[in-house]
């Protein structure tokens, strides 16, 4: 089920598009609000704020430039375009004069990444292989774990059946807490990973124009 709740005033517009089915209610709740941002206008000046969708270029189901949004490659049938983008946080300003030139600029304090299945009918070869390299690295790290742990142990004076026991701790809340690929994945819910875009378009004849600079972590 799909909901779209749009209000409208002279100078401002509330938008909140929400999504309910059995794979986000179960997996990933908060994506239930698919956006929901405020849009105000002042004179030649267009403000937007909150979890928004941001398109940069053009083009049909393909825009290089657009790098802001991640995609979702969970659901094997790719819905449109813009339903697939994973909505963020993030500050926009645009700019429109007269003679039909556009200048934005546009901050998100965090980033999200790229959802790729890594298990299932549907995962990737590449991120199969990835997620098995991971899982092969992790038992590694777990018989460091085991190793250092006993020796820890032993060299403080415990006995031989102690060290094991506190290893075999070790080696497993080790293993529990890096169970999947994304336990090495650094944490992009933060401001370090913010990213910035700069957009200028316009029209010249019969030819459309633009450039953009970005700087993030794609």
């Amino acid at each position: 089920m799909k909901l779209d709740l749009t209000y409208k005033g002279a100078a401002t517009e509330f938008v909140v598009n929400l999504k309910l089915d059995e794979a986000i209610l179960e997996d990933r709740p908060a994506d239930v609000i698919q956006e929901a941002y405020a849009r105000l206008y002042s004179g030649d000046f267009v403000l937007e704020t909150g979890k928004m969708k941001l398109v940069w270029g053009k083009g049909d189901e393909l825009h290089v430039v657009d790098l802001l949004n991640a995609n979702d490659y969970t659901d094997f049938i790719f819905p449109d375009y813009a339903d697939r983008r994973l909505a963020e946080p993030m500050v926009h300003l645009a700019w429109n004069s007269a003679s039909g030139l556009r200048a934005e600029a546009v901050w998100a304090p965090t980033l999200t990444a790229d959802r790729v299945p890594t298990s299932g009918f549907w995962a990737p070869a590449r991120a199969l292989t990835l997620a098995s390299l991971v899982e092969s690295y992790a038992t590694y790290q777990g018989l460091q774990t085991y190793g250092e742990t006993y020796g820890a142990v032993l060299g403080a004076g415990g006995s031989a059946a102690a060290a094991s026991a506190a290893a075999s701790l070790a080696q497993t809340a080790y293993l529990s807490d890096h169970s999947d690929a994304a336990a090495f994945l650094p944490d992009t819910d933060q401001l370090d990973f913010g990213q910035y875009g700069l957009r200028l378009t316009g029209t010249a004849g019969s030819l459309d124009w633009g450039v953009s600079y970005y700087l993030g972590h794609f």
